[in-house]
């Protein structure tokens, strides 16, 4: 199987998931409320709460939107390395909605030295589902293999082909719908919580 028949498979393959039409429709509930809270931003001047959830989810949310488009595609390893990055601000938005000590240390520019670790804030995010809880306690497990070049990685990279055959795609992998499915369903629980930390902090107005 060649590079070209590889995209033409992966490309769809995966829509009908369930975790997929879980995300589109998580991703899509997330947008609009940030949309409210956008409105809501425009009449007040942020305090430093708001200021910093305000710093943490656009950027995480484009992550999580940027996510499942890979996923939809294909691209499997690079979805998988943007979920580092979104755990970690869906952890963050949590600690700055719960505690004021973080609000304060993310003032002072978040340093190096006091930052809680990844294995922290991803106990920080909480969901009624625990698959998929599950999904992320996985992921985060399995981070050095979407993130770090090593023969460990390039085999779970590796997939079956649809002959059959154990192929390193250079492009899009297309017989892998239970790690999509993972992935899937731990980006719209992040998606979820950050909506919902955005609209904690600014319709209720909390300040700090």
């Amino acid at each position: 199987m060649d590079e070209l028949e590889a995209c033409q498979i992966a490309v769809g393959t995966y829509d009908d998931l369930p975790e997929m039409r879980w995300l589109e429709e998580r991703l899509n509930a997330a947008i609009f409320d940030c949309r409210v809270v956008a409105q809501a931003r425009a009449e007040l001047k942020p305090d430093r709460r708001q200021s910093a959830i305000l710093d943490v989810v656009p950027t995480a949310l484009s992550n999580a939107q940027a996510i499942f488009h890979l996923l939809k595609l294909g691209y499997l390893p690079a979805a998988h390395a943007l979920c580092r990055p979104l755990f970690e601000a869906t952890g963050i938005s949590n600690l700055l909605m719960d505690d004021d000590k973080w609000v304060s240390f993310w003032a002072e520019g978040w340093p190096q030295n006091g930052r809680p670790s990844l294995a922290k804030l991803i106990s920080h995010i909480s969901g009624e589902n625990p698959q998929e809880l599950d999904a992320i306690r996985a992921l985060a497990n399995e981070f050095h293999l979407a993130i770090h070049v090593t023969q460990t990685a390039a085999e779970v990279n590796a997939s079956a082909s649809p002959d059959g055959a154990e192929v390193h795609w250079f492009g899009p992998i297309p017989t892998a719908k239970e790690r999509v499915a993972n992935i899937a369903c731990a980006a719209a629980l992040c998606a979820v919580v950050l909506a919902s930390n955005a609209k904690q902090a600014f319709l209720n107005n909390a300040s700090t």
